[in-house]
């Protein structure tokens, strides 16, 4: 499936790129966003997005959920885990909803 993606983002661009720079070029993108969120917490796609880590809310007791014919029990959240927001730019929100 990712090749099949990296192949339509290189079609897209005219057939001046190929499926393996597309590849590369968002295997470094990653790279920098993991780079920045865990140093600054906050990664900047200027003119696309912000990445921003935000801590988990705790939730010290362990909770029983049950359904119909199941049942488990629901770990308490470790201390100090995050999670990463994504916020779009209002332009491309716009856009996608054209």
């Amino acid at each position: 499936a990712a090749k099949a993606y990296y192949t339509h983002i290189a079609g897209l661009s005219g057939g001046g790129v190929s499926a393996g720079q597309v590849h590369t070029v968002l295997d470094g993108l990653r790279k920098v966003c993991i780079k920045d969120l865990r140093l600054n917490a906050i990664f900047k796609l200027h003119g696309i997005a912000n990445f921003m880590l935000k801590p988990c809310r705790p939730n010290s007791t362990a909770k029983e959920v049950r359904g119909d014919c199941w049942k488990f029990t629901a770990r308490p959240t470790p201390e100090g885990r995050r999670h990463v927001r994504c916020n779009t730019l209002k332009e491309i929100e716009n856009e996608i909803l054209r």
